[in-house]
């Protein structure tokens, strides 16, 4: 509190650490790294911070993030902690964003400014789609993205049919040849959940499949042929 002139603060990976802030404010500080403090919730206060840049708070507990406090940063880092859904469409600061290795089902980056977003990773989360600017602009950054294979761009996720990710394109092509994948795209990394909920006998037997991800959405299945394959896991 008597260093009016902190810029950055570099308090990563010292577990249990409490913040405790001055009312007066942090009008010079730029960048806050909180990774690996234990934190299960961020809740500093936005305008006490109002400068900062940049946020880091990877390898916590965190299982939600509210983006309204952190409205000015630029380049926020959220790998490697618990977090479900990550509405970020208020951040229109926003450049990079790293949210890889959490929970995520839903993530909305409707900032109006995707154009800028130009560094986004959320791979190895729960995600079949992301809500973007616009899914049709060829001058989006998109194709920079680092996400999982299958996940789909929408202007609105909610209104998407649910999709199921198969990241293994054998099994898709499997499936496909079966008569179950018919979203009539071919091979994208996904499959209608209604497809997967609608089949009750599968043979995938002798098809040199890989991973079987996926195989966990047909939910009615009676008989299950998935031998001679190449997986360990199932």
């Amino acid at each position: 509190s008597l260093n009016p002139n902190l810029q950055r603060l570099d308090a990563q990976y010292n577990l249990g650490l409490s913040l405790i802030t001055d009312p007066v404010g942090y009008p010079t500080m730029t960048s806050i790294n909180l990774s690996g403090n234990g934190l299960s919730n961020y809740n500093l206060y936005a305008p006490l911070f109002p400068n900062v840049k940049w946020l880091l708070l990877n390898d916590n507990n965190l299982d939600k993030f509210n983006g309204n406090n952190a409205l000015l940063v630029e380049n926020l880092f959220l790998n490697n902690n618990q977090i479900v859904s990550l509405n970020l469409s208020t951040n229109t600061a926003l450049k990079q964003l790293h949210a890889k290795d959490n929970l995520l089902t839903e993530l909305d980056v409707r900032n109006g400014n995707n154009l800028n977003l130009t560094t986004l990773d959320v791979s190895t989360n729960l995600l079949t789609c992301i809500s973007v600017d616009d899914p049709t602009d060829i001058a989006m950054p998109f194709v920079s993205w680092n996400i999982d294979s299958g996940v789909i761009f929408s202007d609105n996720c909610k209104g998407e049919p649910e999709i199921v990710l198969i990241p293994d394109p054998i099994f898709e092509q499997k499936l496909i040849g079966e008569g179950v994948d018919q979203d009539g795209i071919g091979l994208n990394g996904s499959i209608l959940l209604s497809d997967a909920l609608a089949t009750t006998d599968l043979d995938v037997n002798l098809s040199g499949i890989v991973d079987m991800t996926g195989i966990e959405a047909f939910e009615n299945l009676v008989s299950l042929n998935a031998s001679f394959n190449n997986f360990n896991e199932i």
